[in-house]
């Protein structure tokens, strides 16, 4: 399939972590044109509910595209053997080095059995996807910057997430989601996110003087000694909350949205336990300002591109969904700069196409959520031969009831050509690299 590919992952198990992650359109895009309704039938099973009301306040319950972050693992680990990616576990960044034979030498340490067993690979390039605190980035001395020009360290605030065990019974499927968020109605916490998957999951923005109060952190200087039986107690609290928000606007509108949800419905339900046994809540910092790298790739001795994706590349911001969505922006965008460097860009003009991607990627925020890219099922038609269908503007479901994708009228491809028409300026066509186009279709399922 191309060139040799290895991953090289300091995990010592492909899969961790019960929490959802939200996808705007475009990484739901991706995960299709990726086989995703093939490799997981069960993705995108709820699409055909969208969401319904919009209580005045910020908050709109309904449905919205999400996945669990154990399921994306599955996937994407599945996409990789399928493509004979040689995946090495428990393998620790040390350096990158120049290599005699014309490449990149990548020195890595091992860890967990083994533990510091030195092991150097060569490649021709490397793309770093470790993280917000990137070892790659330090490395080579590149710096994170705000995305606002400045100087001073970016403001952090405090997230809770908790999971309760999801029953799979009638009560627990017929509970609204709440993916946009409450804002600041229930008086604990100042967003708060409800998606439900394997878990019913929970996501919020506390102040540290709430975490306090409510004893589940003893100081300010020791948010990792979490109190576990107060965090609960602190959760089970802001459900509460939110329970009865939910019941309002169901009493307000008659019924006609929301539900009732009983009154001891989450006393019924225990806090999942995660792969390891544990309790399946954190309490974390993150980022309320945005942050990213200072450019999104690096020649190494002037010649051999490293390129960073994912957090390395952009810290995300997790109200909006940026996690996976923005990271799948990021990897489509590194494989066409890759791409082009194999097809004999080099120097100069592969930083300047790399930033002009990371440019463009940019202008997709959380106020358009990439609605207005063709998409690959936005105007599906019925059966094969009735594309004329599609004029009609009918939002057909994109896939049958027999699990077959439906036909559309547009092909979606990684070309950013086509992935950023509508972020280009008018004045300015899309002029990318001098090669002539190829297109690279971005699916296991080729019509």
């Amino acid at each position: 399939m191309g060139p040799g590919l290895g991953l090289l992952s300091g995990r010592g198990r492909p899969l961790r972590g019960m929490n959802i992650l939200k996808l705007w359109d475009w990484a739901t895009s991706d995960l299709l044109d990726l086989g995703a309704k093939h490799l997981l039938p069960s993705f995108l099973s709820y699409m055909d509910r969208d969401v319904v009301l919009g209580n005045g306040h910020g908050c709109l319950l309904g449905e919205a595209d999400h996945i669990g972050i154990r399921e994306l693992q599955a996937l994407l680990l599945k996409l990789c053997l399928l493509m004979k990616v040689q995946i090495s576990w428990q393998t620790s960044f040390k350096a990158v080095e120049p290599s005699v034979a014309s490449g990149v030498q990548l020195v890595t340490r091992r860890v967990g059995p083994g533990e510091g067993v030195e092991e150097t690979n060569t490649f021709s390039s490397v793309i770093a996807c470790d993280g917000g605190r990137s070892k790659v980035a330090e490395h080579l001395g590149l710096a994170r910057v705000r995305a606002d020009g400045s100087a001073d360290e970016p403001r952090s605030e405090i997230a809770v997430v908790v999971n309760f065990a999801n029953h799979r019974e009638p009560e627990d499927r017929l509970l609204e989601e709440c993916p946009r968020g409450f804002n600041d109605e229930i008086s604990l916490v100042r967003r708060l996110i409800y998606l439900q998957g394997e878990t019913h999951y929970f996501i919020m923005t506390v102040d540290m003087d709430v975490l306090l109060k409510h004893e589940v952190i003893p100081s300010r200087q020791e948010l990792s000694k979490v109190n576990p039986a107060k965090l609960e107690a602190f959760a089970r609290e802001v459900v509460e909350l939110y329970s009865a928000e939910v019941r309002r606007i169901y009493q307000e509108n008659d019924g006609a949205f929301g539900m009732d949800i009983p009154t001891d419905f989450w006393s019924r339900r225990p806090v999942a336990l995660d792969p390891k046994g544990r309790p399946a809540m954190s309490v974390f910092a993150y980022h309320a300002d945005l942050t990213w790298l200072q450019q999104p790739m690096h020649l190494f001795d002037d010649q051999r591109p490293v390129f960073f994706a994912g957090d390395a590349l952009r810290e995300p911001f997790w109200p909006m969904g940026e996690g996976c969505s923005r990271g799948f922006m990021g990897a489509l965008d590194t494989v066409w700069a890759v791409r082009c460097w194999a097809k004999g860009l080099r120097g100069q003009s592969l930083l300047q196409l790399r930033k002009r991607l990371f440019d463009l990627a940019s202008k997709v925020d959380p106020a358009n959520y990439g609605k207005d890219v063709f998409l690959p099922f936005e105007h599906p038609v019925p059966l094969a031969g009735f594309h004329w269908l599609s004029a009609l503007r009918i939002s057909w479901p994109a896939w049958g009831l027999d699990g077959r994708r439906r036909p559309t009228t547009y092909a979606f491809t990684v070309d950013p050509k086509t992935r950023y028409i509508s972020y280009e300026e008018p004045s300015e066509p899309l002029d990318l690299e001098d090669a002539p186009s190829v297109a690279v279709r971005c699916t296991l399922c080729s019509r």
